[in-house]
C-alpha cells in the first residue's frame, strides 16, 4: 500500500506546481575550500531523475522539481556525503537525513532548508570495490564528455559492471578510462583497506552535561583535521531531539540504538555506571570496518588519525591503553590489589607515552576510555550472551571495563597511556608524564563541567583548564 501511495503521489506531482529547490556544501575539516570539490560534483535526486552540477561556490540548484517524495544525495569521486529524504508539497520543502538500514518511511532528524551538507569523509576511504569507482565514472563521463548520456546508458553502467567489456562493445571511446579507473580504484583499496569506512564514536545515553563533552570531542577533532566523522551511539529515548540537532549541526553523524541492560539485578557503585553497557553496541556498527569508540569525558589534543589504520590480528582483537591501578586518591571500593606495586605504569620513563607503552606481564588489564575495535555481529552476540548469563558481572567494580577486560583477555594491544592519559597520571607517575606528547587526556572521576574551572588550588585545575579553555571558546563562537 505504501509503494502505491508513494507512485500515486509521484505521478500527480507531474501536474502539481515545481518549487526551485536549493541547498549548498558546508565546508568543514574535510573539505576546507571551495576548490577543494572536483568540477564534476553533482546533486541527484532519485539516483538521477534531476540532477545539476555543483557550483564553485558549493551551492547547487534544481531549478523546477515537482511536489513528492525525493532521495538527495551528492555524486562526488573524491568525498562522501550524507543522504537525504526531500519532501516537497503545497507547503514547502521538508528534509530530513535518512536512518541507516531503515525503510523509507522513517527519517532521522530534520535538516533545515535550504539544505547544507557536510562532506563525511575522502571518498577514498569508502570504496567498497571496483564497482564504486567505475558507476562514479560514469556520472563523470555523463558530464565531461557526453552531456546528452542517456539514462539507459547509466543503467548499462550498473547492469554491465561485472561485464565491462560487454559494456565498451558499443562505447570503445570510454575503455581507456575504465581501465585507469579500475586500476586506481585497486590501488585505493590496497592502501586504504577493502571497504574501510572509519571514524570516531562516542555513547550518548542522556540529556545531561556529558552533552558538553560530546561537544568539545568534536569541535577538536575538527580543529585537529581529522579525516574520520564523529559518531554519536545515541538512544533516542532518553536524548533529547535539540540535543541530537545541535550535535547534528556540529558535523557529528547521529545513529540511534536501543540501551542494553543485564537481566542480573545489579547493584552499582555510581548509577551513571549503569548505562555504561550500551556502548557495547558499537561492536553491532557492522557498516565500519573500523571505529574508535570514546568516552565522552576526553580531550583530545593532537591528530589521532593512525589509530584507523593500525593493524589488529582480528574481529576479536582490541586495542587500548593500560589502566593505572596505583589508586593514588585510596579509593576504598577499590580493588585491593590495586596498588603502585601492581602497575603496570609503575617504573616506566617517558618512551611509555610514546613507542614504548608498558607490557602486558606485569598487568593484562586495559582503560576502557578509549577502545580501537572492528565491528563484528559475532563478538556483539557473545557480548550479549555473557551478559545474561554470567555471574561474575556481579563482582565488576568498573561494570563495561571489568567486562571488556574479560571478553579480550589475551587479545588486546597496548596502545601508549598518551592516547587515553588519565588525568591521576601527573601526579601518580611523574616520572612518566609528558604533556608534550599526551595526544588524549580523560577526565576520570570528577568530570571538568562538574567543578569551578577558576579553583587553582584543584590539584588537578592545569588539565582542567584546558578542557575549560576549549569549551568557552567554542561558547564565544556560538
Amino acid at each position: 500500500m505504501l509503494r502505491f501511495t508513494l507512485l500515486f503521489a509521484s505521478l500527480f506531482a507531474t501536474v502539481c506546481w515545481a518549487v526551485r529547490l536549493e541547498g549548498s556544501i558546508a565546508y568543514n575539516s574535510v573539505i576546507q575550500d571551495t576548490g577543494d570539490l572536483e568540477s564534476t560534483a553533482s546533486a541527484l535526486l532519485n539516483g538521477g531523475e534531476y540532477s545539476t552540477l555543483v557550483r564553485k561556490d558549493g551551492k547547487f540548484v534544481f531549478p523546477e522539481v515537482p511536489n513528492g517524495n525525493y532521495f538527495l544525495e551528492i555524486q562526488s569521486v573524491n568525498y562522501m556525503f550524507p543522504k537525504i529524504r526531500v519532501d516537497i508539497n503545497d507547503d514547502g520543502v521538508t528534509g530530513a537525513y535518512s536512518v541507516l538500514g531503515s525503510e523509507w518511511d522513517s527519517t532521522g532528524y530534520d535538516v533545515p532548508y535550504p539544505f547544507m551538507l557536510k562532506a563525511k569523509a575522502e571518498n577514498e576511504y569508502f570504496m567498497a570495490s571496483v564497482y564504486v569507482r567505475f558507476k562514479n565514472m560514469c556520472n563523470v563521463l555523463a558530464k565531461s564528455r557526453n552531456s546528452t548520456l542517456t539514462e539507459k546508458r547509466r543503467l548499462q553502467c550498473d547492469e554491465h559492471v561485472q561485464e565491462p567489456n560487454a559494456y565498451y562493445d558499443g562505447y570503445p571511446e570510454d575503455m581507456e578510462d575504465f581501465n585507469k579507473a579500475q586500476v586506481d580504484a585497486q590501488k585505493m583499496m590496497s592502501d586504504a583497506g577493502l571497504g574501510q569506512l572509519l571514524a570516531w564514536a562516542v555513547a550518548l545515553t542522556s540529556t545531561d552535561k556529558y552533552v558538553n563533552g560530546i561537544i568539545v570531542l568534536a569541535s577538536a577533532f575538527e580543529q585537529q583535521q581529522s579525516k574520520y566523522p564523529l559518531v554519536v551511539l545515541y538512544t533516542p529515548q532518553t536524548v533529547s531531539e535539540q540535543v541530537i540537532d545541535q550535535l547534528a549541526d556540529l558535523g557529528c553523524d547521529m545513529i540511534p540504538i536501543e540501551p542494553i541492560v543485564p537481566k542480573a539485578d545489579l547493584k552499582y557503585l555510581f548509577e551513571r555506571f549503569s548505562k555504561t553497557w550500551t556502548k557495547l553496541r558499537a561492536w553491532q556498527q557492522t557498516d565500519y570496518e573500523r571505529l574508535v569508540l570514546m568516552d565522552a569525558d576526553m580531550l583530545p589534543l593532537h591528530n589521532m588519525d593512525e589509530l584507523m589504520t593500525m593493524t589488529l590480528e582480528g574481529p576479536d582483537w582490541v586495542a587500548a591503553s593500560h589502566a593505572c591501578t596505583c589508586n593514588p586518591q585510596r579509593i576504598s571500593h577499590y580493588p585491593k590489589d590495586w596498588t603502585p606495586s601492581t602497575c603496570a605504569f609503575t617504573g616506566c620513563d617517558r618512551t611509555a607515552g610514546t613507542i614504548h607503552p608498558p607490557s602486558m606481564e606485569k598487568r593484562d588489564y586495559f582503560n576502557s576510555g578509549l577502545v580501537v575495535l572492528t565491528p563484528n555481529e559475532t563478538v556483539f552476540k557473545r557480548m550479549l550472551e555473557k551478559l545474561d548469563n554470567d555471574e561474575e558481572l556481579m563482582k565488576y567494580c568498573f561494570p563495561d571495563q571489568d567486562f571488556l577486560n574479560d571478553i579480550f583477555k589475551g587479545h588486546w594491544v597496548p596502545l601508549p597511556y598518551s592516547y587515553n592519559a588519565l588525568k591521576t597520571l601527573p601526579t601518580a607517575h611523574h616520572d612518566m608524564w609528558d604533556l608534550t606528547d599526551v595526544k588524549n587526556i580523560h577526565y576520570i572521576l570528577t568530570k571538568p563541567w562538574d567543578i569551578d574551572p577558576n579553583d587553582k588550588q584543584d590539584i588537578y585545575y592545569p588539565l582542567y583548564r584546558l578542557w575549560w579553555k576549549e569549551f568557552q571558546l567554542l561558547q564565544s563562537n556560538l
